[in-house]
């Protein structure tokens, strides 16, 4: 006897909101068919295709059972039989030549998976078995029955032994890789031990044929004004290569050979500081047919690369902070990339001298072996990639009242240039007192600092 309501529908017996919901998925995707047709490239039809081959991830070999010429029932051809022994296994198909030579599949162009499964009798956790596009976590993992127009609506009886059509929308499924070569069937249930039949595996594709996007991000001189470091984004996994060159383009970055991203970076190098530089972005998609031409995204653009400096750096903000017992931060800013040399004593004490070498503009750096409740005189020297450096000082310790937090003073602010002053220079003079009136533990209220 057939349910109330229900409508005879090749034995089905669906009822009529599910015939109707059915209708609706089905509509939709003639219509979506209609809009882009798709090129199909086939895996396996009674046989399988030259360079797929079976993919399997099983705890010893043989956990599911496969037979690549098994009966496809009500139908002319063959089937792939795949039989679950064990749980957490996966079973698929790899489009991969001998030698591990992945025959790559891109994401520009490639949007569906398609098959027909015929689920047994005794299959058992089918419900459970999950789509793996080329391994976990590169995509969502939907359960195949999800993929299944309707299934979910059928009686028990129905869901097997029948063909059911498959669909993967691949940009459903939220791919994070540019590229595929193998999708796998994941029996995620412990009690469950699927058996299906499947056949009539392809892919279906389109002709890409818009150019790729490039926006520019950054471009940043290096602090020698020598380089130049371009990122930028676009819209599609590229290739790229930049062209570059003062009056034309005469030089080349090449880009990665198989780094196949949306995310690049190139460094131009060989510029000069003064110089106005001239460069050009050249990205290419990925073309599934060997006979078509990739497609190309171009951005030009131009860079003047700052002149040598003839001024010394500017130091700002020097101060210390997290000063916690035995250790503080010294932090300052410079307004280019700058090396730095620290050197700090307490009065009578002996010099540590800390070097930092790399080029930097925003400046944090420890200094240690530091004894608590004790005042100390830091001497910074920051110095940029064209030898001109600048010197501020600081003293930093307990201010000296109980209970009062750490504090720092800044007690002056001078600029070397890149050749030495003559000895007894007003700048040489003014620093000698100052260091002597330190050593003897004079007051330095004028600059806001006691010992």
């Amino acid at each position: 006897m057939r349910e109330s309501g229900s409508v005879p529908l090749g034995g089905y017996g669906l009822t009529a909101t599910a015939l109707a919901c059915i209708a609706a998925l089905l509509c939709a995707a003639v219509s979506a068919r209609a809009q882009a047709p798709l090129i199909y490239t086939n895996a396996y039809q009674s046989v399988l295709f030259p360079s797929w081959i079976r993919e399997a991830f099983e705890n010893n070999a043989n956990d599911i059972v496969t037979d690549f010429a098994a009966a496809a029932p009500g139908r002319a051809g063959n089937a792939i039989e795949a039989r679950w022994t064990t749980p957490f296994s996966s079973f698929g198909l790899a489009n991969r030549k001998p030698g591990f030579d992945n025959q790559f599949m891109y994401l520009n162009e490639f949007r569906t998976i398609e098959f027909d499964i015929y689920f047994e009798t005794n299959s058992t956790g089918h419900a459970g078995l999950l789509f793996i596009l080329e391994d976990f976590s590169f995509s969502d993992q939907p359960r195949v029955v999800d993929l299944i127009p309707g299934f979910s609506v059928l009686r028990t009886e129905f869901q097997v032994t029948n063909w059911f059509h498959v669909t993967v929308d691949l940009p459903q499924v939220h791919p994070t890789i540019p590229r595929f070569h193998r999708f796998l069937l994941f029996n995620n249930g412990s009690a469950g031990r699927p058996h299906f039949r499947m056949m009539d595996v392809k892919l279906g594709r389109i002709e890409d044929t818009t150019p790729p996007v490039i926006t520019l991000n950054s471009a940043v001189a290096n602090p020698a004004y020598t380089e130049l470091a371009l990122n930028f984004t676009t819209d599609e996994p590229t290739l790229f290569r930049v062209e570059y060159g003062f009056t034309n383009f005469a030089n080349t970055f090449a880009g990665p050979a198989d780094d196949w991203t949306t995310n690049h970076s190139a460094t131009l190098t060989g510029l000069r500081p003064g110089s106005n530089v001239v460069y050009r972005i050249i990205a290419s998609d990925h073309r599934t047919d060997t006979n078509a031409a990739p497609n190309v995204g171009i951005l030009t653009n131009s860079f003047a690369m700052p002149p040598v400096p003839t001024a010394p750096p500017v130091i700002s903000g020097l101060a210390a902070s997290n000063v916690l017992g035995y250790r503080a931060t010294l932090v300052w800013t410079t307004d280019r990339a700058c090396s730095a040399r620290l050197t700090y004593r307490k009065s009578g004490g002996a010099a540590l001298t800390r070097t930092f070498s790399n080029l930097v503009t925003n400046h944090a750096e420890l200094l240690d072996l530091l004894e608590p409740s004790t005042t100390y005189l830091v001497t910074l020297v920051a110095t940029d990639a064209f030898s001109l450096s600048s010197t501020q000082a600081l003293t930093f310790g307990r201010c000296g009242r109980s209970g009062e937090s750490w504090c720092g003073h800044p007690v002056g602010n001078w600029s070397e240039p890149s050749q030495p002053r003559p000895s007894g220079s007003g700048w040489t003079t003014r620093w000698r007192r100052f260091i002597g009136a330190v050593k003897r533990g004079a007051s330095m209220r004028s600059s806001g600092w006691r010992n």
